[in-house]
């Protein structure tokens, strides 16, 4: 996983910095709303150890199926 800040003009989303993805990549986009210069040392922050969590051998689980459902679960 790679965390990078992009803004939005009003149509398309643009990149802050140069990244090369393929197409189809699938990405998280966090919207963060009432934004001030205070605050961007904490989103870049966040992000960084966000990044960390999912490295890039990271399993992905997308396609796993329950193999024992739990019987104490309830809707």
């Amino acid at each position: 996983m790679k965390a990078v800040f992009a803004h939005f003009d009003g149509k398309t989303v643009h990149f802050d910095e140069p990244v090369t993805i393929k197409p189809k990549t699938q990405l998280v986009v966090i919207v963060f709303e009432n934004e001030n210069d205070e605050d961007k040392p904490w989103y870049r922050f966040a992000l960084q150890n966000m990044e960390r969590a999912y490295d890039k051998d990271e399993p992905s689980y997308e396609n796993v199926l329950l193999k024992e459902p739990n019987p104490e679960y309830k809707l």
